[in-house]
């Protein structure tokens, strides 16, 4: 649960870095996914839970797993394009200060 929540969290900052308000956004929010997880270690909770509404808690972690591949697919496909950005701009500066 907590390797969940420093992940998302750090992806949160590097989102606002890239700057993708959006998905900081999303991240920000799959920051309290994790933590559903704390129902699992109430069994009285968990148990009124799942006779009431159990097919959320399933719905949820659906939702989560699928959100968290986009979320990686993008970031990936971001940090590519940054990378190259920064690369040529430092070859531009080299270039620059070689001359």
């Amino acid at each position: 649960m907590l390797g969940g929540i420093i992940t998302w969290t750090y992806l949160r900052r590097i989102a606002h870095r890239i700057p993708n308000r959006n998905l900081a956004r999303l991240c920000g929010w799959l920051v309290l996914a994790p933590i559903l997880s704390l129902l699992n270690i109430f069994p009285f909770f968990i148990h009124a839970l799942v006779v009431e509404i159990g097919w959320v808690l399933e719905v949820v972690i659906g939702i989560y797993f699928i959100a968290a591949i986009v979320i990686f697919v993008r970031l990936a496909m971001l940090f590519r394009r940054e990378a190259r950005t920064a690369e040529k701009a430092w070859s531009d500066e080299t270039a620059m200060a070689r001359s």
